[in-house]
């Protein structure tokens, strides 16, 4: 029975309406995404934490709304496509929030559960204000780009293929702090699928697995 309510959670991924009985909570994980339903939103709330003179991950799950779990992991991959990726320990702390947030919807979880010691990591107001709005124009192309088609792709059993991969792009962040682009590049896989997930875009779900295959074959061919 316990695995089946988790399977009832993770088939809301792309449904509109809840689901029933003991998916009931589950239904609530996925339709909560329609709070941020948009790049452009997900941005409104995100700015919506700037309070003071730092803004912490904490701050930011507060307004997002901690069941808001593909909105938080396209948040975090964002911020580290920006320059804000420059300050030390960035792009480690989003990664490994990320790999944690991916990890909890593949088994359902909510809500979503990140360590104190994360939750209390800040960033100064202004820095994120400024990534907020470089990527303002990026965020309205990509609203513009995204449409509901191939869903299925996006959609149990499928769907823990692009949460994996987010798993492994967040697990690899901290140990490529220092390698100038890589941690960008991994974000950006990671912000494209989980903007699919939002989306209930399949082919968009390809597009990021595509870059990941492309990323490893380049690997393989700076090694041999």
């Amino acid at each position: 029975m316990a695995a089946s309510g988790t399977l009832r959670k993770t088939k809301a991924l792309c449904s509109d309406a809840p689901t029933s009985g003991s998916g009931q909570a589950g239904g609530r994980i996925w339709t909560k995404r329609t709070a941020v339903s948009s790049i452009q939103r997900l941005l409104d709330k995100t700015e919506g934490a700037v309070e003071g003179h730092t803004v912490s991950l904490r701050d930011v799950l507060e307004h997002l709304g901690s069941t808001s779990s593909a909105g938080l992991m396209v948040l975090l991959a964002l911020i580290i496509i920006t320059p804000a990726s420059g300050i030390p320990l960035v792009s480690s702390i989003c990664g490994l929030s990320i790999a944690l947030i991916a990890g909890q919807m593949i088994i359902g979880r909510t809500p979503i559960w990140l360590p104190d010691w994360l939750l209390r990591r800040q960033i100064n107001s202004r820095t994120l204000e400024r990534a907020i709005g470089w990527l303002r124009r990026p965020a309205a192309w990509l609203d513009g780009l995204t449409a509901r088609r191939l869903a299925f792709l996006v959609s149990p059993p499928l769907a823990v293929i692009p949460l994996s991969i987010c798993i492994l792009c967040g697990m690899a962040m901290p140990f490529l702090e220092f390698v100038p682009f890589t941690s960008s590049v991994l974000a950006l896989v990671v912000a494209i699928l989980g903007i699919a997930i939002i989306a209930c875009d399949g082919l968009l779900a390809l597009v990021g697995t595509g870059m990941v295959s492309g990323i490893g074959a380049g690997l393989v061919l700076l090694v041999t």
